[in-house]
C-alpha cells in the first residue's frame, strides 16, 4: 500500500496562488498522503501537480475520475481558494495499478522480461 500513487496535473490560466504570495504548496492532515505543489513552467502555463499517495491512493482509484477530480477539487478550493476550481485541465495517472512500475512512479521495472514499458 504504501507504494501506490495517483499523480494529478491541474491546469489554470494563471498562477492564482501567487497573487497571494502562497506557494502552491499544500499538505492535508485530514487526508495524509495527499500533497499539490506549484509545478508551472511559467506563469502562462500554471500548474498544480497533486500527489495522492499510500492506503488514500488505492481508495482514490476506486471513485472513478470525475468523482476523483471533484474531490480533489474541493480540497484545492479549501485550501488555495474559489480560483482552484477554475480548471482547464486535468490530468490523472493511475500508478497503483501499472505492471511495470509495482503501484508506484520509478524508472525501476519490476518485470526483468519487460522488453517495451513505455508503449503500455
Amino acid at each position: 500500500e504504501s507504494g501506490a500513487v495517483v499523480k494529478i496535473l491541474v491546469r489554470y490560466r494563471k498562477p492564482f496562488w501567487r497573487d497571494r504570495d502562497l506557494s502552491g504548496m499544500v499538505m492535508w492532515r485530514d487526508m495524509p498522503g495527499l500533497f499539490a505543489c506549484d509545478a508551472s513552467k511559467d506563469a502562462g502555463h500554471a500548474a498544480l501537480v497533486v500527489f495522492i499517495g499510500g492506503p488514500l491512493a488505492l481508495r482514490c482509484r476506486k471513485l472513478g475520475a470525475a468523482a476523483l477530480r471533484a474531490e480533489v477539487t474541493a480540497k484545492l478550493v479549501d485550501a488555495l481558494g474559489p480560483e482552484a476550481a477554475d480548471i482547464l485541465d486535468f490530468n490523472q495517472r493511475d500508478w497503483t495499478d501499472d505492471r511495470w512500475s509495482g503501484g508506484g512512479y520509478s524508472d525501476l521495472i519490476v518485470d526483468v522480461t519487460a522488453r517495451d514499458a513505455e508503449r503500455t
